[in-house]
């Protein structure tokens, strides 16, 4: 931080707050989460970030809502509308991320106080904005919201469709911790999912909804669907496949021949579920085998 104070930009004061203080919440420690964004803000005034300010103030909102204190949450929205209607001169690009800040936080905060239809649609716009300007991750962040508005007012099927399409941005470019902070809804909505998917077959998609929804320390008391065993032989095949082996280099190592090598693939692949190398041993990294 104090780098970051002495020579960082806005865009590296951002991302160190914001993820800082996620860190503390999650170690259950809200007093320094608390403590961290009140230091954004102080840096944030002094160097005059509207755009850190606003990000500080959404960071108290969420902290506020996990923590059950919804009229935290409400200050911390009265700020940042407050700063939405009342912005400085001369930024017109933060004036206009601040504004958004502002309405993300009102939607955050009416999830917890009267869901509906308004929600869903302010959510929606917000999402095809971010579609728009090729912000990934918030879109992504503001679709599993998305999903969860939707669920919570019975739109259950627009709501798969809805995390559904997140999930596969999130399986791309390895985003988990926005599905794991999304909340006991889109844990449900991520088990609908893994039940609906794995019906037609196994993908990269369902591979990453399985590591979103089964925890890797029950992985090895439940390597398939089928419940088969993978036994110690075959763990260590899989890992030499995992380096790039051929089936002949394989077979150098003690113990194998070509024919007993290419039997534990075989076997590995139906109890994996799987049809290839690859298939394999990206199931078998789900699964915490490798």
């Amino acid at each position: 931080f104090s780098s970051v104070r002495a020579r960082g930009d806005i865009e590296c004061a951002i991302r160190s707050f914001t993820v800082m203080s996620r860190i503390a919440a999650l170690r259950g420690r809200p007093d320094i989460a608390t403590q961290i964004l009140n230091d954004a803000v102080e840096l944030a005034t002094r160097r005059g970030w509207p755009r850190l300010l606003a990000a500080s103030q959404l960071e108290h909102i969420e902290i506020g809502l996990t923590r059950g204190l919804i009229d935290d949450a409400k200050l911390a929205l009265s700020r940042l509308e407050a700063m939405a209607a009342n912005p400085p001169g001369g930024d017109y690009a933060a004036h206009d991320e601040v504004r958004n800040c502002a309405q993300i936080g009102r939607a955050r905060v009416s999830r917890m106080i009267a869901p509906g239809p308004p929600l869903v649609a302010i959510l929606q716009r917000l999402y095809n904005d971010a579609i728009r300007r090729s912000q990934r991750y918030l879109a992504v962040r503001l679709a599993v919201w998305l999903a969860d508005a939707q669920a919570a007012i019975g739109r259950d099927r627009d709501a798969l469709e809805t995390l559904l399409t997140a999930v596969r941005t999130g399986a791309a470019v390895g985003l988990h911790r926005v599905f794991l902070d999304g909340g006991e809804g889109i844990r449900a909505l991520l088990h609908a999912l893994r039940s609906r998917e794995s019906s037609v077959g196994w993908d990269e998609t369902s591979l990453f909804i399985d590591s979103l929804v089964k925890p890797l320390s029950a992985a090895p008391k439940e390597i398939a669907r089928s419940g088969a065993h993978v036994s110690e032989r075959e763990r260590t095949i899989l890992q030499l496949v995992a380096t790039g082996l051929p089936h002949k280099r394989i077979a150098q190592e003690p113990g194998s021949t070509p024919e007993t090598v290419k039997t534990h693939i075989k076997n590995i692949f139906v109890k994996l579920s799987v049809t290839t190398r690859t298939g394999a041993v990206r199931r078998a990294n789900v699964l915490g085998f490798i």
